[in-house]
């Protein structure tokens, strides 16, 4: 839901546009998928307003980042021991 949220405010959408764009059938599809939702059942527009409405939009900037980091060094990982068997 984290992710919903700094999309959200990227796109400067409010928590009914969100939802709106999850639904989507051009571009639902691909943001469930990206952001792991399951298109056949996805959080409403009070749901994510009680869960992410009084998070620091900073806090879930760090969480991204660590993210980010722990998949790259999990990469970093995957290619050289893909290299060293190849």
């Amino acid at each position: 839901m984290g992710l919903s949220l700094l999309l959200a405010r990227w796109r400067n959408w409010g928590w009914v546009q969100l939802v709106r764009e999850l639904c989507s059938p051009e571009r639902g599809r691909g943001y469930c998928r990206r952001l792991g939702f399951d298109p056949n059942d996805l959080p409403t527009e009070s749901a994510f307003r009680m869960a992410l409405g009084n998070t620091e939009e900073e806090w879930l900037v760090q969480c991204a980042d660590s993210l980010a980091q722990s998949l790259m060094a999990c990469c970093t990982l995957l290619i050289t021991s893909a290299a060293l068997r190849g």
